[in-house]
């Protein structure tokens, strides 16, 4: 059978073709009753919209695209649902890319998704600091959300307050008696690695403990990052007592690490996560971590995307910071005395 066509629906429904196209395109003129009936038609006939000619004709995708630096993170899919769930509501889909931490990968995504692809995009920039990621960013003509990343020039942000969440952590380990902390984290080129070391030394300036930078390991972050600067930090004779993985994809990598050398926590090692994740759950023993909600940042990315395309057009830039909280488990205990 051939597929349905909007003459096929208009006939069916008993309307001109125009009042389909009027349904299709979302106007306000159409009587309820004709939508009911067009739906109808549409429903029983397996009739499905061009979505190219929709875009053509209204200069709208209603599609919103969420572009991450790791697609195998499990926070970005957890928040990724939650703003889909509020978008749809208000007819929107949410696309994900991924551009797999490379900048280059990135500019060629921003640039693809401004042809005419997406109404907005959600981004978690792989590097505040590349001149080509921001140039391409700055060249982006539709409403842009940055998610926990900060530049130099206005867009809507949501940010977590990654400094205070350390401060919690660090304050927690030195309420055990701990002294050697380490901190592995993301690099300084992106705000959650900045954010993570000000809230370390901040914490560690309180309690008038010495800062060392040989104790913090800041770059990408992945596992293999995680992996080899816990096997850097924990194959010394004068190992750390605690360390604190500042990303879900850090820990998984440094608790490799930790296994690989024959560490026990919290007997041999105090540790803390960042992200209340299944691997942090399911780890024996449970890990303490600093938790984001990520129903709470999904729920702020899809009201600030759908601000900016629905709500008023000079409402202004709005910069939102998230709390992180500290989530008490079995991976830190007492400092054991040499």
């Amino acid at each position: 059978m051939k597929p349905a066509t909007i003459k096929d629906v208009a006939l069916a429904a008993g309307v001109s073709v125009g009042s389909v196209s009027n349904v299709i395109n979302g106007s306000r003129s159409v009587k309820a009753g004709t939508v009911k009936r067009v739906k109808a038609a549409m429903e029983k006939l397996g009739y499905r919209p061009s979505a190219a000619a929709q875009s053509m004709r209204t200069r709208s995708t209603r599609a919103v695209g969420f572009v991450v630096n790791d697609i195998s993170n499990p926070i970005y899919a957890s928040i990724a649902k939650e703003a889909e769930r509020l978008l749809n509501e208000q007819g929107y889909h949410l696309i994900l890319v991924d551009s797999d931490n490379r900048p280059g990968q990135e500019v060629e995504i921003f640039n693809t998704l401004n042809s005419g692809r997406v109404d907005a995009l959600v981004a978690t920039l792989s590097d505040e600091q590349d001149p080509n990621i921001i140039r391409a960013l700055k060249n982006v003509d539709v409403p842009v959300v940055l998610l926990d990343r900060e530049v130099d020039f206005p867009l809507d942000s949501i940010c977590i307050d990654y400094a205070k969440g350390l401060e919690k952590a660090v304050n927690y380990l030195t309420d055990l008696g701990h002294e050697d902390i380490a901190l592995i984290c993301g690099g300084e080129n992106i705000r959650p690695g900045r954010e993570c070391i000000k809230g370390y030394r901040a914490a560690l300036k309180k309690k008038e403990i010495s800062f060392q930078q040989a104790r913090v390991k800041a770059g990408p972050l992945t596992a293999d990052f995680g992996y080899q600067q816990a096997m850097e930090l924990l194959s010394r004779p004068e190992r750390p007592t605690a360390l604190i993985c500042g990303g879900n994809r850090i820990f998984a990598g440094a608790l490799r690490a930790i296994k690989f050398l024959g560490l026990k926590m919290p007997d041999n090692l105090s540790v803390i996560a960042f992200d209340d994740t299944e691997l942090t759950a399911l780890s024996s023993p449970e890990i303490t971590v600093i938790a984001r909600d990520t129903k709470e940042i999904g729920a702020a990315v899809g009201q600030f995307i759908i601000r900016a395309l629905e709500g008023e057009k000079d409402a202004g830039f709005q910069n939102v910071i998230l709390s992180a909280e500290l989530l008490v488990r079995e991976s830190c205990a007492n400092v054991k005395r040499k």
